[in-house]
């Protein structure tokens, strides 16, 4: 799978709950990532109840919980270039992303992705990080 070539929509957005949020994912009859498994407390018993809820759109509106996640879990920081700034860098436009020492040095981390918005390179970036920790 080259992550570089998936775009927003369903399939990015499970592979992030998947692969970043470590969520359990749930499939339709056509084999199609719906949802994934939560807990909630039972308004009349008091106790946790299994409950299956709709991925979010991660590689569209819920990039941050994307962010907040990595940055967390791993104490990195995110570089987020835009457009206006791609002349002096490797990519050639749209948005890169990637995730970098939280530290003055400002090494990066990961690889680092680009995408047409700053969500999907986000979203990209993010797989890779988690590729690389676990060393595939």
């Amino acid at each position: 799978m080259d992550i570089d070539e998936i775009r927003v929509g369903p399939e990015m957005d499970a592979l992030i709950a998947e692969k970043v949020m470590r969520l359990t994912i749930r499939c339709n009859e056509q084999d199609w990532p719906e949802s994934y498994a939560g807990t909630i407390q039972s308004p009349t018993t008091g106790k946790p109840v299994e409950v299956w809820v709709s991925i979010p759109n991660y590689s569209d509106m819920s990039m941050i919980d994307v962010v907040n996640e990595i940055t967390t879990r791993h104490q990195v920081s995110l570089r987020l270039v835009g457009p206006e700034y791609a002349n002096g860098w490797a990519f050639a436009s749209g948005w890169h992303a990637t995730f970098i020492e939280p530290t003055y040095t400002f090494t990066d981390v990961g690889e680092g992705a680009t995408g047409e918005t700053p969500a999907l390179a986000i979203c990209r970036a993010a797989l890779k990080f988690m590729e690389q920790q676990r060393g595939d």
